[in-house]
């Protein structure tokens, strides 16, 4: 495997980049919630909510699909060398998402005071994002593995502009919905499935240069995630490509997030 220069990133870096994320993104969450508690539809709490949270989880994806984009055509080697390869905006790529997950996770908790089956989901999820980012920050390796991770974030744009189209009562049978949900499942197979294909097939064949505690954390994050996506398809594709079948709002409510 040919060799590539690589950074060490402190723990004190990380730290401090992943504490700036966080305290953003609850800046930003006042911000949009000066501006949202403007609309109509928005007047009562959960609604409010909802559909804030939503969208401050699509404008991560914005950020972190293109920090993406920026450190793979910065550094391409992180996808060749995915173990010891990185760079500092690729450590600062895996700290914006982390301290996104970190903000997401207190705000539901915070803002829930009962909370529902599908916030439980979600914070299994963002905890076992949190944990593997932190083991690649700690380790200053496996930067991109996880850079790699973070592309399925392109597939969430469209995820969360769907749901949002629903929640403004956006026609289904609408050119605009129609097109948005054939956008919605082609990113959903490229970025979801086919890329957690991909890295657990890059897993497998390099399970001899990967600790075994690591093999397997890795393994079982993988497996999680991709029974989560597996799920998720298949609500998508009843709610938007099966006419016969009857959509009520808590059944939209359950295609919401997957990161």
């Amino acid at each position: 495997m040919p060799q590539y220069k690589s950074i060490d990133f402190s723990n004190r870096e990380w730290l401090f980049y992943t504490f700036c994320s966080v305290v953003f993104f609850f800046i930003y969450n006042l911000i949009c919630a000066f501006f949202l508690r403007k609309f109509e539809f928005l007047r009562t709490h959960w609604n409010f909510w909802r559909f804030k949270n939503t969208f401050i989880s699509w404008s991560h994806a914005v950020i972190a699909s293109m920090l993406f984009l920026y450190n793979v055509f910065q550094m391409p080697q992180l996808l060749d060398d995915m173990i010891n390869v990185s760079s500092k905006f690729s450590y600062i790529g895996i700290c914006v998402s982390k301290g996104y997950f970190i903000y997401d996770a207190i705000d539901i908790i915070y803002s829930n005071k009962k909370l529902s089956t599908q916030s439980k989901e979600v914070l299994v999820h963002h905890g076992l994002i949190i944990f593997i980012f932190s083991i690649t920050l700690s380790l200053n390796k496996y930067v991109g593995y996880t850079t790699a991770a973070i592309s399925i974030e392109f597939n969430t744009i469209f995820l969360h502009l769907r749901f949002m189209s629903v929640f403004c009562n956006i026609e289904k049978n609408s050119l605009r919905f129609r097109l948005l949900s054939i956008l919605n499942l082609v990113t959903f197979v490229i970025f979801r499935l086919l890329t957690l294909c991909w890295m657990t097939r890059w897993i497998i064949l390099n399970r001899l240069l990967i600790p075994t505690l690591w093999f397997t954390i890795g393994s079982l994050g993988l497996v999680v995630m991709m029974t989560i996506n597996i799920f998720l398809l298949k609500r998508l594709v009843q709610s938007d490509f099966n006419k016969e079948k009857i959509i009520t709002n808590d059944s939209e409510s359950t295609i919401k997030k997957s990161n």
